[in-house]
């Protein structure tokens, strides 16, 4: 499987000025983190990462939480390993299933707030 990184460059950009303006932004930074990772900067992802956890854990909700603990433990034992590229696209597979179940709880949550 190829993964197109040609936009990390633009995203990296994107994410270091919205924390600029909002350095609280706990999905930014997890984001931020996953951009580094994907472009093969393993310490600045690991920096990151325990930045957004760290955050995560003072302003994010507990799916937040869930999510950065679980993908910062995902990075710590890759780097442990010496494994630093061999399981990018299983840790990419495990963040996406993470988002499609925070997007299927928001929408959840969206309906029964609209039913009231």
């Amino acid at each position: 499987m190829r993964i197109d990184l040609s936009g990390a460059g633009d995203a990296i950009e994107e994410l270091r000025t919205i924390l600029s303006t909002d350095p609280n932004d706990v999905l930014s930074r997890y984001d931020l983190a996953l951009c580094y990772r994907n472009m093969g900067w393993m310490k600045e992802s690991l920096e990151e990462m325990k930045r957004a956890s760290s955050y995560a854990m003072i302003y994010g909700n507990p799916e937040e939480k869930e999510i950065v603990r679980s993908s910062l433990t995902n990075l710590e034992q890759e780097m442990e390993n010496g494994n630093e590229d061999g399981n990018r696209n299983v840790f990419l597979l495990f963040v996406l299933l993470m988002m499609v179940q925070k997007r299927k709880n928001l929408k959840a949550r969206m309906k029964v707030e609209h039913r009231r």
